[in-house]
């Protein structure tokens, strides 16, 4: 892929790139079974976690300075939530990474996810592929997973920015039980705002 943007490619490399945006799903998948429900020998997931990637998307590894993890529940006919890890560079939008196919937002879901894209690096030798920061939308199961994943990062401090949007929400949440009036609530979100315009969502 860098040579054909670069437009040093061969005949061979441009036959391979065709094979870019190919379906992967990385191999060791999370299954664990659950009791059956009510005597029945049939065994639902308690925990699954499955990653689907490609090739283009895991380059989006390299450099990964600060990632964005998410999940969705805005499945239809499906008993599965939908995980997004991204890469967030700061000159351009959102670059994915994996969708993740899980049962729940778990902790060993996630953590299972970015174990799997840990290893893809290695094996890929991607290089910069541990993030320094990562956004995340609140969730406690996500922010365990992350903070454990990463945790043992040499030579570095990990730092989970909360995303402005679900910040906004959750602030919104607190006003309504606290029966905040309008003109503090409008001045807490200049204050929003600005810590969401500030470097990497920090304020100095």
């Amino acid at each position: 892929l860098d040579s054909l943007e670069n437009g040093t490619h061969s005949d061979e490399e441009l036959s391979l790139a065709r094979r870019a945006d190919c379906c992967l799903v990385l191999e060791d998948i999370l299954c664990k079974s659950q009791s059956g429900v009510d005597g029945s020998k049939a065994k639902p997931p308690k925990s699954y976690s499955a990653v689907v990637t490609s090739p283009r998307m895991l380059r989006n590894l390299r450099g990964c300075y600060t990632m964005g993890v998410d999940a969705t529940f805005n499945l239809t006919h499906a008993d599965l939530k939908l995980g997004v890890i991204c890469s967030l560079p700061t000159t351009s939008t959102a670059q994915p990474i994996a969708l993740v196919i899980v049962t729940q937002e778990s902790t060993e879901c996630i953590e299972h996810a970015l174990k799997q894209l840990e290893k893809a690096a290695t094996y890929l030798e991607i290089q910069d592929s541990i993030s320094r920061e990562v956004v995340l939308d609140g969730s406690a199961a996500i922010h365990s997973a992350v903070t454990s994943q990463y945790t043992d990062v040499a030579d570095s401090q990990l730092f989970c920015i909360g995303c402005y949007f679900h910040a906004l929400k959750r602030a919104k949440e607190c006003k309504a039980k606290a029966r905040v009036s309008t003109k503090i609530w409008l001045e807490i979100k200049k204050d929003l705002a600005l810590l969401g315009d500030s470097p990497n969502g920090r304020l100095t």
